[in-house]
């Protein structure tokens, strides 16, 4: 055996018996794609701004449920990346399955591998990507008030581009008014996304509904996580078929502050925007969500 050779073996060895956080993440992480890792069998599909990021952390609590890898980050040290964003990356990025199962841990007996990304809700192509990589999945989606979410994102969205140098500021007011008048509707603000169209439950779920069975969806009323979080947690275990545990639910996740109040008429006229949404959406569930 050559000399190169046997320290090449030394060095697997001793980065072996190295904790995993000394070992730099993008090396670790190319190990783990050509491991057999477990594709997810439960995805959080949404929706974004209704307690996505609570859930995730109350099931991370359970001994049966296993998250995405962590991220080393020079600021905290680790972080968690609950959203891999896999079913709806854009073609021209689109990464293979390898990659996807390399965000999981080892197939253990018992234990369901998840993920959340709640931008697969809405997504157009997320369902049918889906179907064909994790038919089996049983889908979590929490549903808020169009109204309240879009006002949440809004803020979300202000905190994020507050952070640019620079960075162009707009009232929710003037955001509304851009996105609901169709003389402005086609102008993209910099840094922007489409907060109104995420609150079109309805269609995403006619393509979810299209390709999985309504028995694999678990649709929780935001309400009901903010006002009986032990109660809907305990749901969502039952409904994954996992033996009930102890779970902290005093801490909210993610939680966005903010003392503004939106305007009466403002709200008025997203009560109207919204009303064909909702409405085609109860007609979907079969029940009255009291928006």
């Amino acid at each position: 055996m050559t000399s190169s050779l046997v320290r090449a073996r030394r060095r697997i060895k001793d980065l072996a018996a190295q904790r995993p956080f000394s070992i730099p993440f993008e090396a670790a992480f190319k190990i783990r794609q050509l491991q057999d890792r477990a594709l997810p069998g439960a995805l959080i599909i949404g929706g974004q701004k209704c307690g996505t990021t609570s859930i995730y952390n109350y099931l991370l609590q359970h001994p049966q449920m296993a998250g995405v890898v962590e991220r080393p980050d020079r600021r905290i040290g680790r972080w968690l990346e609950k959203e891999v964003h896999f079913f709806n990356q854009r073609d021209d990025m689109r990464q293979s399955e390898a990659w996807y199962r390399a965000h999981f841990e080892r197939r253990r007996e018992g234990v369901i591998n998840f993920e959340s990304t709640p931008n697969y809700l809405v997504s157009a192509y997320a369902p049918s990507r889906a179907r064909a990589i994790v038919p089996n999945a049983k889908l979590i989606v929490s549903l808020r008030d169009p109204v309240d979410r879009a006002f949440s994102a809004y803020h979300h969205m202000r905190r994020q581009i507050l952070r640019r140098p620079n960075a162009p500021q707009e009232t929710f007011r003037e955001y509304l008014t851009r996105k609901l008048d169709p003389a402005l509707a086609h102008r993209a603000a910099p840094t922007d996304w489409d907060i109104l169209h995420v609150g079109h439950y309805a269609e995403g779920f006619e393509r979810w509904f299209a390709l999985y069975p309504r028995e694999q969806f678990h649709i929780i009323d935001f309400r009901d996580l903010v006002n009986n979080t032990g109660e809907t947690v305990a749901g969502i275990i039952e409904f994954l078929e996992l033996p009930p545990a102890v779970i902290n639910t005093d801490r909210t996740f993610n939680e966005g502050r903010y003392e503004e109040r939106m305007d009466p008429d403002l709200e008025e006229r997203l009560r109207e925007y919204f009303e064909p949404h909702n409405r085609r959406l109860e007609t979907l569930l079969g029940y009255s969500m009291g928006w």
